[in-house]
C-alpha cells in the first residue's frame, strides 16, 4: 500500500468522526513541517524510548486489537513526549481514548450467564 493510499485510508476516520475528510484526526501523528530526516527520526525514537510504561498501561495496551496496537503505542509515546511525561499510565491511555472520541472505557464484558435449570 502506497503512502497516498494509507493517507486516504486514514482520512476516512476524520470523515467518520467529524463529517469532513479534511478535519483533524486525533490519532494522526503527522505534523506539517516536521523534520523527517533519518537523524530527526532517530532523535524522536530515542525521546519516545525514554518514556516508561506502567505495568497496568502495558496490560491495557495488550488488550488493544493487534491491528491497531502499534498505532496506539506510537500515539501514546508521542503524546507523553510532547507533554514531558516520564511515564505512560492508564490515565494517559484513557485521556487519549476520550480525545479520539471513543468515550470512556468499560470494564470487560462478563462471561456467559448460566441459563435456567431444566
Amino acid at each position: 500500500m502506497s503512502r497516498d493510499e494509507r493517507s486516504r485510508c486514514w482520512r476516512a476516520r476524520a470523515f467518520a468522526l467529524e463529517g469532513d475528510e479534511l478535519a483533524s484526526d486525533p490519532w494522526c501523528l503527522y505534523e506539517p513541517g516536521q523534520d523527517t530526516t533519518p537523524a530527526a527520526d532517530a532523535a524522536a525514537t530515542a525521546a519516545r524510548a525514554a518514556v516508561r510504561w506502567s505495568e497496568e498501561a502495558r496490560e491495557r495496551l495488550s488488550r488493544v486489537p493487534f491491528f491497531i496496537r502499534g498505532r496506539v503505542e506510537q500515539s501514546a509515546q508521542a503524546y507523553a513526549s510532547e507533554q514531558g511525561l516520564s511515564e505512560i499510565n492508564t490515565e494517559v491511555l484513557e485521556h487519549l481514548r476520550q480525545r479520539a472520541g471513543m468515550g470512556p472505557s468499560h470494564s470487560p464484558m462478563p462471561g456467559p450467564t448460566p441459563g435456567p435449570d431444566r
